[in-house]
């Protein structure tokens, strides 16, 4: 579909809609592309990979809303996440990964702007919301608790009371998580659920387990030496239940999709899709019996 409305357009259309609360000073840029490229169809996206990116350009949807950068390094000032520190330029725009990638998004035309801060405080949090809503949370939500939790991004739901091993199962078969870890004792009584989609820091978790009566914290992914790391501490010394890491990508999906309707509601002139990036991993079991 041809229309006159370029990314640049479609950014500030975006913003407007946003307005005052609308944060300067963030990791959001074109990361690759001409703005002013005239754009058939927009595709919201967790992380634009390879093959996201190929879907996209197949359906004519050259204007890509992503919250990772493409290119796997902070290209700002701003970090949004724990980085150890890129690699050298040189190094990057040597490998074959970025060439391949590269030469897909030239070839295609398409224009990858990252929404990232401003998407997490959006108040009607889609990231959030829509995967609370994808695991069965949304109805149990204690909504007072969540807006505590307003700055993390994290919500609060008190949950028909289970296992640990069955919310895990759960979660695994309503989001088809293959690779799902569980921390905690399988059989240890739960209901209190504090949920955080992608990426959990020390900072996140502390704040959402400090004062708070929470048996479960269910993000999308964490480090292992850090807030991995303070959640088994947090479940030894006998304040928390259990952790169940869903997978950065599981996690993710729900709310890109989510985002793609808010966004058609910005610009409804050119078609937008939700493109599900999709579990990446396979789990293989121990025959370790031991």
């Amino acid at each position: 579909m041809a229309t006159n409305l370029t990314a640049d357009a479609v950014i500030a259309k975006i913003r407007a809609k946003v307005g005052a609360t609308w944060m300067g000073g963030t990791s959001e840029t074109i990361e690759y592309g001409d703005g002013s490229a005239p754009v058939t169809g927009i595709a919201t996206v967790w992380t634009p990979s390879i093959e996201v990116l190929k879907r996209a350009a197949a359906a004519k949807h050259n204007f890509i809303v992503a919250v990772e950068p493409p290119f796997w390094v902070e290209a700002g000032t701003v970090k949004t996440e724990a980085t150890m520190g890129p690699p050298k330029h040189e190094q990057l725009v040597s490998s074959p990964a970025y060439q391949e990638k590269k030469k897909l998004m030239d070839d295609s035309g398409l224009v990858v702007w990252r929404f990232n801060e401003n998407y997490a405080a959006l108040p009607r949090n889609p990231r959030l919301n829509a995967l609370a809503s994808a695991l069965g949370y949304k109805a149990h939500e204690n909504a007072a608790a969540t807006q505590k939790l307003a700055d993390v991004g994290a919500g609060v739901y008190t949950l028909p009371e289970t296992t640990l091993r069955e919310l895990a199962q759960k979660a695994s078969d309503a989001r088809q998580a293959r690779a799902l870890r569980m921390l905690g004792d399988s059989d240890e009584k739960v209901k209190s659920i504090v949920l955080k989609p992608g990426y959990l820091t020390n900072a996140d978790i502390m704040a959402m387990v400090h004062d708070r009566n929470v048996d479960v914290v269910v993000c999308g992914e964490a480090c292992e030496w850090e807030a991995f790391e303070y959640a088994e501490d947090w479940i030894t010394a006998g304040w928390g239940k259990g952790m169940i890491m869903l997978g950065r990508a599981v996690s993710e999906d729900p709310g890109a999709k989510e985002l793609a309707s808010w966004v058609k509601s910005i610009v409804p002139e050119v078609p937008v899709t939700g493109f599900e990036v999709g579990e990446p991993f396979n789990y293989i079991p121990s025959h370790n019996k031991a």
